[in-house]
């Protein structure tokens, strides 16, 4: 051996994927990540693959979904990014939501074209979300992602809107999820050659009438709309409902009752009831839930985010509930011979974790459990949560 070499200090070698491991650990805490990214240049590309993956842009105070909270002005700085400073960056994107509700009175265009100009860049996007008061007929021209999951509400009536979004469906065969508010009026269907590989749904009435026919969908949110009917039976898609199996059923208004649809729901296996309960026998309502024939899960969520708190109908998603949750489960045990599981919305804070009571057949107390395995696990479609 050499005298310099003797000299040389031995420098030891990490293998990326120690890394990547690092990077892994360190989501969702993102004030971390920008730290690494500082560290070291071996830690850079799945920072930036994971800073980048899901982004959430909301106008509101706080994040509706998870992912990356920012502001109009900051939301311009990141199209900025993607389009201008890293463009390179736009390709680890594969989730975007966008709820901006005051942005259309501007007057000047530049924050929706710098929108337009990232969403062209965004190639492997795979989840969208866009919601806002005004949108914007073009915004979805020139891009050549191929979504899974498409989210939009229409926010006004003109046919010039509903149109575009057409246009858009029609340019995503691989879509498997659609949230599509007020998109449909009285009597007007989706063309079945679009959206043919659907899987799940979520709408107003209007809009699952006009999408649900001639479709093999197996998981439905029905979030109802003011104006809605509540008090009809779903005659014109009772043979679509007879394929649902996972059902979401709530929102900011009045529901139809459960007395209404258990007919229609031969195969529902998972059942959610969240939001508005005030119009409606909230224990009447419960104690239907062992006449679903193949129910094996039910879930109850008390609360719906109004503004930045919940707001909460009866004592069941608290722990003052807790015998009134025995009650309730014990008589659906042994009314039921399919149902399992119950899970109770625990009363938290609006922006602390999601909480929720489990109870299962054969256990006498709640085991508390997250938002993950009450919801996420049973394949529930929650554009709210």
């Amino acid at each position: 051996m050499s005298s310099q070499e003797q000299l040389d200090p031995i420098i030891p070698h990490i293998p990326q994927e120690i890394y990547d491991i690092i990077i892994d650990q360190a989501n969702p805490h993102r004030s971390t990540l920008y730290n690494l990214c500082l560290v070291s240049s071996s830690f850079l590309p799945q920072a930036q693959r994971t800073l980048y993956q899901n982004l959430n842009i909301s106008d509101d105070g706080f994040a509706l979904c998870s992912g990356w909270l920012i502001d109009a002005t900051r939301a311009m700085s990141l199209f900025r990014t993607l389009t201008e400073h890293n463009p390179a960056l736009a390709k680890y994107v594969h989730s975007l939501y966008h709820r901006l509700a005051s942005h259309h009175d501007s007057p000047d265009s530049l924050y929706w074209n710098l929108f337009r100009q990232a969403l062209r860049r965004l190639t492997n996007l795979k989840r969208l979300t866009i919601t806002c008061i005004n949108p914007v007929l073009d915004l979805y021209t020139g891009c050549s992602f191929r979504l899974e999951v498409f989210g939009s509400d229409r926010a006004c009536d003109e046919p010039v809107v509903q149109e575009a979004i057409l246009q858009h469906l029609a340019a995503q065969p691989n879509l498997r999820s659609l949230y599509a508010w007020k998109l449909f009026r009285h009597g007007e269907h989706l063309p079945l050659y679009l959206c043919p590989n659907l899987d799940a749904l979520t709408g107003d009435r209007r809009t699952i009438e006009g999408i649900l026919p001639g479709r093999s969908v197996s998981r439905l949110t029905w979030i109802p709309d003011s104006g809605e009917d509540t008090s009809s039976p779903p005659l014109s898609i009772s043979a679509e409902l007879s394929n649902i199996r996972i059902l979401s059923l709530g929102g900011y208004y009045k529901r139809p009752s459960l007395r209404l649809v258990i007919p229609y729901l031969p195969s529902l296996q998972v059942l959610r009831l969240f939001g508005e309960t005030r119009e409606l026998d909230l224990l009447d309502e419960l104690a239907l839930i062992a006449d679903f024939s193949n129910i094996r899960t039910f879930i109850w969520t008390a609360g719906f985010a109004t503004s930045v708190k919940w707001v909460y109908f009866g004592d069941f998603g608290d722990k003052a509930g807790v015998e009134a949750q025995r009650r309730l489960v014990n008589g659906w045990f042994l009314r039921s011979r399919t149902l399992e599981t119950a899970y109770f919305q625990a009363h938290k804070p609006r922006l602390e974790p999601q909480c929720y009571f489990r109870w299962r057949r054969g256990e006498d107390e709640p085991v508390e459990v997250g938002y993950t395995e009450a919801i996420e696990s049973h394949g529930v479609v929650s554009w709210y949560s």
